[in-house]
């Protein structure tokens, strides 16, 4: 369920997951502020049955023709990531009327390993 306006959204989910015969169920709330400001704040958190929860927290700019945004979030919920934190940044781009590229990148930090986890992903959109 969600509630949208121009100046801020909020958003609520109820997950009921029963893959591989295991039940887990899941709740998240997530909103979006957009002041009278070149930027706009996104946070959220989750949690579940267990009392695991996991936050996000993301801040929307424009800068020259796209938008950048940054991002952080807890991995709590992962079972291999405990307590760790995940960055991300993206800058988002219009090629034309149709067509949205984001590249980004994120690091994962894993206290399991000697090496943190990083990527780098591109997402293209297309408007019909």
């Amino acid at each position: 369920i969600a509630y949208n306006t121009d100046l801020y959204g909020v958003s609520l989910a109820y997950t009921d997951d029963d893959a591989g015969g295991v039940e887990n169920t899941y709740y998240s709330i997530q909103a979006a502020f957009t002041p009278d400001a070149p930027y706009s704040v996104s946070f959220g958190t989750e949690f579940d049955d267990d009392d695991a929860s996991t936050y996000f927290l993301g801040v929307t700019t424009d800068v020259g023709p796209g938008s950048l945004s940054v991002g952080m979030a807890t991995q709590t919920m992962a079972s291999d990531h405990d307590d760790n934190l995940q960055y991300e940044v993206a800058y988002s781009y219009d090629v034309n009327d149709g067509m949205t590229i984001t590249p980004g990148a994120f690091i994962a930090e894993n206290a399991g390993a000697t090496d943190d986890e990083f990527g780098l992903v591109v997402t293209t959109s297309f408007s019909f």
